[in-house]
């Protein structure tokens, strides 16, 4: 049985960056890896660390036989395929992508370099994979099936906050269209009807507009908050707790994943 977390192997993208077999007595050929992020730079902080001790345990030295090439878009989706493209013509023997929108850019730029996705809603759907059991093509990676996860977080945030009626929705549109992003809004809607509560979707196409959000659910009286997954979870994540905490709010929110 497939669980939610799902990891498809990828035995093209470890076989790129293994070591072989003797070859510490030959001299260290530098390979490089590609990571095309969405957020700053500082976000990604946290997740290289963790993928800088993987590498180490695996024999590889930063600078010495590995070089990561970072790039992050800042928040600017449409720079994704012009940063992609440019660690192609770096010679990257393996892009890792962090969300989604990053995936697509990678899989636009090229059909041979594999890609490792460290979380997206479902493969399948999104053209990334054609099955779970046997991928195929150059993508692999985690999927959280996130729009599977909506109508549960729902239900959760309901069982915390028994009481409440009117249930903001925050989500971020993506200016790559993600089909899951709008499914997630629509089975948020849906459960939120279900258990008896009267849905406020607010979008927040970028944290300069979380202001803004947090006033319309302030004049609209929210009484409870459902954060869905968006392409900035950490930053929209930091925004929410801040601004909750300034309208005294009982930490009545829910974020269904929090992704690099």
């Amino acid at each position: 049985m497939i669980e939610r977390r799902t990891f498809l192997f990828g035995v093209r993208g470890a076989a790129l960056i293994r070591p072989a077999a003797g070859s510490a007595r030959q001299p260290a050929e530098v390979r490089r890896i590609g990571w095309l992020g969405v957020g700053t730079q500082g976000m990604a902080n946290r997740p290289m660390e963790a993928f800088w001790q993987g590498m180490r345990d695996l024999g590889y030295v930063e600078g010495q036989n590995i070089i990561l090439e970072v790039r992050t878009a800042e928040g600017r989706l449409e720079r994704l395929p012009e940063l992609a493209s440019e660690l192609l013509r770096l010679d990257v023997v393996l892009i890792l992508a962090t969300v989604t929108p990053a995936t697509r850019a990678a899989q636009a730029a090229t059909s041979k370099v594999p890609i490792v996705s460290f979380s997206f809603g479902d493969p399948v759907t999104d053209g990334f994979v054609a099955s779970l059991a046997r991928p195929g093509g150059n993508i692999t990676g985690l999927s959280f099936l996130g729009p599977d996860l909506v109508p549960k977080g729902l239900s959760l945030l309901k069982d915390g906050v028994p009481k409440a009626s009117r249930i903001a929705i925050l989500w971020q549109p993506s200016l790559n269209p993600d089909p899951k992003a709008s499914q997630s809004v629509q089975l948020a809607e849906a459960a939120a009807r279900t258990l008896g509560g009267e849905p406020l979707v607010v979008p927040v196409p970028a944290a300069e507009n979380l202001d803004g959000a947090f006033a319309t659910m302030a004049a609209a009286k929210a009484e409870a908050l459902l954060v869905l997954p968006s392409v900035l979870p950490h930053l929209l994540l930091a925004a929410v707790r801040v601004l909750s905490s300034h309208m005294r709010w009982d930490r009545r929110w829910l974020c269904p994943r929090n992704t690099p």
